[in-house]
């Protein structure tokens, strides 16, 4: 059985993956050339920060080109990349942009932007789960409706999303059918899904409302071991006329 380590051991990817560089150092000193991109590679694959987003939006997601393209810029072009996107972020966020970070990429912020630590902690300590509303009149009536959630690496690629979607009817005072299910998409080849980790449903107030909660379980393997894991979560509240409220973070 592999090791599997939760998301707030992400100290151990990082020390696995300087041993990584370190080993690779030692190996050219005795005349071979270093492999830094483990270390590169490892680093492209954590998620930085999530953005509740389009589920159409096919854009910016992790694929062998843009892969390739940030495993052979210099360090100094990969942090110019990465700082670069930090700092749209950034103000994206200031914009309230529907956007939360990840407070385990803080590390490695620190070794490659440390001149942005300071506004993404502060950024951090203000951060809220992901919040929607639309309400509309009560008059009969169908909606199918999906929200989607994205984590993003440092340099603003998708590596993964997790998807929620409620399909409901309603008459003029309840409502009278309803279907959801959850489920992935997944970009970045050292990510994988394992499947659904909570669920909970309900209906509300007579059946006027319903609530539909899931977790899903994203697994990253470094180096051959699965040792980050993420839970993203969408909380959907669906209403007679069309209404709803969306609500989603990671636990």
């Amino acid at each position: 059985m592999g090791l599997v380590l939760r998301k707030e051991s992400w100290y151990v990817v990082l020390l696995l993956s300087l041993f990584f560089l370190s080993f690779q150092v030692g190996n050219a000193n005795a005349g071979e050339q270093p492999n830094v991109q483990i270390d590169r590679l490892t680093i492209i694959n954590l998620p930085a920060y999530s953005v509740l987003g389009s589920p159409d939006d096919t854009t910016n997601v992790y694929n062998a080109v843009n892969e390739q393209k940030f495993l052979s810029m210099s360090d100094q072009e990969f942090k110019d990349n990465v700082r670069s996107n930090l700092a749209s972020i950034i103000d994206q966020k200031k914009k309230d942009a529907r956007i939360r970070w990840n407070e385990d990429i803080v590390k490695y912020v620190e070794i490659l932007a440390p001149d942005q630590v300071d506004e993404i902690k502060e950024q951090i300590a203000t951060d809220t789960s992901l919040r929607n509303t639309i309400v509309t009149a009560s008059e009969p009536g169908s909606e199918d409706l999906t929200w989607v959630i994205y984590d993003y690496n440092l340099g603003g690629i998708k590596l993964y999303a997790f998807l929620q979607r409620i399909a409901w009817s309603w008459n003029s005072t309840r409502i009278t059918s309803l279907s959801t299910n959850a489920y992935s998409r997944i970009w970045a080849p050292l990510w994988s899904y394992e499947g659904i980790n909570d669920q909970s449903g309900s209906y509300n107030n007579n059946y006027y409302s319903y609530t539909q909660y899931h977790e899903g379980h994203f697994v990253g393997e470094i180096a051959g071991y699965p040792l980050v894991n993420t839970y993203p979560w969408h909380q959907g509240t669906v209403m007679t006329g069309g209404g709803w409220s969306h609500n989603t973070g990671f636990n």
